[in-house]
């Protein structure tokens, strides 16, 4: 964890909670204030470039360095540092992208609609343009009767199944959402699904025919709705927190995504519906979770009415929060902790995780390097 774990709870906590001053003013749009608070706060700045790091914030902080009051009160080889790291990302960014381009004619050609999930969608919708965002790889939703095609075009490709499948895809996409593919070092994460637990009941009917258009580069992608956009950060925030993987940087993408739709979205209907798919805790919990975190009730007057008293689920303590944020993968309390907002019994939560436990580390701990029959197909293509 962090370096800070010698301190007493009580000085962690008060640099967390400095540490978070700074981001809450960034994603506020002021990096004046930000700035402010890095002079007034107790942290040094390394201790500030260590949380950046661990709460994968050094590409989001370095997009904003442009403001002259950031600028000076980060120590000059730590600036650098940081924009040098931006740079070599926005390459890598960059390459990514004419990956997607080459691709989307490809499926097209195949008859295989798919929507491409987070990544350069994200930067384009809710952080003004595609290399806002930090992203490493593409993530693409597919119908999951198109996986065994999807497969088949990809590894013609070139790209090879990082992934292991348990038997089958239709025992294997019960318990996992994705599989991870590569091609020399360009990453493709293939996903049939926003999440899976037991108690998810997602409207993919609904996901599929209110997809929208998104200008990505020379082309235009099939991407999420604004809404079901939203859900996939929250649901994506809650699992990670339910692993001990949740990080601050989540916190920002769903802060991004709320700032743009809170004055258009129907907040009502979305929580009305979300309870249908049986997700309306989950998404009350990583909405409170940012409303909390980052002390920004008052930007967000519709959402607020919205929820009320009765849908804040975000810990009162900000030890509890401290904690849950920088808690080791793995965290059983964690885990305890998540177990609450699923819409089923907690054992049955439990003993479905457990049942499924193997599957998904076959599925989400992938394969280093390419097994001989793929290396066999790949060197064909």
């Amino acid at each position: 964890m962090a370096a800070a774990s010698s301190l007493a709870p009580e000085a962690t906590v008060e640099r967390f909670r400095a540490n978070l001053r700074v981001i809450a003013a960034l994603a506020a749009g002021s990096p004046r204030a930000a700035a402010l608070q890095i002079e007034q706060s107790p942290n040094s700045p390394h201790e500030l470039l260590c949380f950046l790091r661990r709460q994968n914030l050094e590409f989001y902080f370095a997009t904003q360095l442009s403001a002259p009051e950031l600028r000076r009160v980060i120590p000059g080889e730590a600036l650098r540092n940081l924009e040098d790291n931006l740079e070599r990302k926005r390459a890598r960014q960059q390459q990514l992208i004419t990956e997607l381009t080459n691709l989307q004619p490809i499926f097209d050609e195949a008859s295989i609609d798919f929507i491409l999930l987070k990544g350069p969608a994200l930067g384009e919708r809710f952080f003004g343009g595609l290399h806002n965002r930090a992203y490493g790889d593409l993530d693409i939703l597919v119908r999951r009767s198109e996986l065994s095609r999807t497969h088949r075009v990809l590894r013609d490709l070139g790209y090879w199944r990082r992934s292991r499948v348990f038997v089958n895809n239709a025992i294997t996409t019960r318990f996992a959402h994705g599989y991870d593919y590569k091609r020399s070092d360009i990453p493709v994460d293939l996903h049939w699904s926003l999440g899976t637990h037991i108690s998810y009941d997602i409207s993919y009917d609904a996901i599929w025919t209110t997809r929208q258009p998104c200008a990505i580069g020379e082309v235009r992608c099939p991407t999420l709705s604004d809404e079901y956009m939203l859900l996939n950060l929250l649901l994506s925030f809650f699992e990670d927190l339910d692993r001990g993987a949740g990080r601050i940087r989540s916190v920002i993408d769903i802060h991004h995504a709320v700032h743009r739709l809170e004055p258009r979205l129907d907040w009502r209907g979305f929580f009305a519906r979300r309870a249908t798919e049986s997700l309306g805790n989950i998404c009350e919990v990583g909405l409170s979770l940012m409303l909390r975190l980052f002390q920004c009730r008052d930007a967000f007057p519709r959402l607020v009415q919205a929820m009320g008293e009765g849908r804040d689920r975000a810990p009162s303590d900000w030890s509890d929060l401290e904690a849950l944020i920088e808690a080791r993968p793995g965290r059983l309390r964690n885990k305890l902790w998540a177990a609450r907002s699923y819409q089923c019994p907690r054992m049955t939560s439990l003993a479905w995780w457990s049942i499924s436990l193997p599957i998904r580390l076959m599925v989400y701990r992938p394969r280093k390097r390419p097994g001989r029959l793929d290396r066999a197909r790949t060197n064909r293509t």
